[in-house]
């Protein structure tokens, strides 16, 4: 009888072709052997269909899953259902991870006992390289054969040491931290966390819906024990034009406002003690939105200005004196400039 592994990455996969080659070979050079990646190709129509499929060709612990364009939740829950993992960790097809990516959350998440373990991230141009790792040559093995972990023999890698200690917090803790927006939250972002495969026994992302991360992570901490966090930047997050995140305005930037909605109802039904927090999220969403839609043109767009000013106004008028206590200082100050320097408003936000 096989061994399950003990971590399930989750790849999903749409026209992602020129990322591929460095990022399955992240993954491929990962410390901690003891994983498999599960490459969803969600219908892809370019050349990611045969890369994923060479990439498991290449090693053992890859498994491709193939189905029709159904958009990114639906990629994922496909690999939620087929992962056979103890922990479950997301990889988009356009990043990569550091090669201790693996080792260091999963250290994390035993030593504390964690349900999530969260690191840090950077934002890089796909150029990008994290200090301290060389990468082989064009022609380099690209798997480690029998899934052996790698060395740093043949100039394969040479893996900086981060040296930061994870803080641990309350599942609740980090919920209110989340909801608040606050930088030592670990993010809405799915990908830069490592997570016990049961919190996903009842949990989807929603099908059908961009921001499907805000839908979501929020009621994974809630699950949550506890959770691990640890700010080394073992994530690269690719920036590129025309993503769903960097693309600017469009008819679906307003599903902004849905999960600050859905998040009301859940707090209020599940810790209505912690409505405020809830609210803070709603209102920060609409912050968000209303910074894109300035971007935009907020005369050519002024339906949709009025209907996030009343997100605004309502949840701010909500919270009221309650701000200090639940609003970051952050965000505090940037309702104040919304009021007073949109302008200023605008730059802060487009510089995030």
């Amino acid at each position: 009888m096989i061994e399950a592994p003990l971590i399930s990455i989750i790849i999903p996969v749409y026209n992602t072709e020129q990322f591929l080659e460095k990022c399955f070979e992240s993954v491929l050079r990962q410390t901690f052997a003891d994983f498999e990646a599960i490459v969803v190709d969600d219908g892809s129509t370019d050349g990611s269909a045969a890369a994923c499929e060479d990439f498991a060709r290449r090693d053992g612990r890859v498994r491709v899953v193939r189905q029709e364009n159904g958009g990114l939740s639906c990629a994922r829950n496909a690999g939620v259902d087929a992962a056979a993992g103890e922990y479950i960790a997301f990889l988009d097809s356009d990043d990569f991870l550091h090669p201790r990516f693996l080792e260091l959350l999963y250290g994390d998440a035993v030593a504390a006992d964690a349900d999530i373990a969260v690191c840090g991230y950077v934002r890089g141009e796909p150029e990008y390289e994290f200090p301290g790792v060389s990468r082989a040559g064009a022609n380099a093995p690209f798997a480690h054969e029998g899934g052996s972990r790698p060395t740093d023999g043949g100039g394969c890698l040479t893996p900086a040491a981060p040296a930061s200690t994870a803080e641990v917090v309350t599942g609740e803790t980090a919920f209110k931290r989340l909801l608040s927006g606050r930088s030592n939250s670990g993010g809405v972002v799915s990908w830069n966390k490592l997570y016990k495969a049961e919190l996903f026994r009842d949990v989807r992302f929603p099908e059908g819906r961009v921001f499907e991360d805000a839908a979501t992570t929020y009621i994974l901490y809630y699950k949550a024990g506890r959770v691990s966090l640890r700010p080394d930047e073992l994530y690269c997050y690719v920036r590129r034009p025309g993503s769903i995140v960097s693309g600017g305005l469009s008819p679906l930037s307003m599903q902004r406002l849905d999960a600050g909605r859905e998040a009301l109802a859940f707090v209020a039904a599940h810790c209505p003690e912690l409505l405020d927090y809830a609210r803070c999220y709603s209102l920060i969403a609409a912050m968000r939105l209303m910074a894109e839609i300035m971007d935009a043109g907020a005369r050519i767009h002024a339906e949709e200005a009025a209907v996030v000013r009343g997100v605004i106004r309502d949840q701010s008028k909500s919270l009221d004196r309650r701000k200090r206590r639940v609003v970051s200082t952050r965000h505090r100050v940037l309702l104040l400039l919304l009021r007073v320097c949109p302008a200023l408003y605008r730059r802060l936000y487009r510089r995030r």
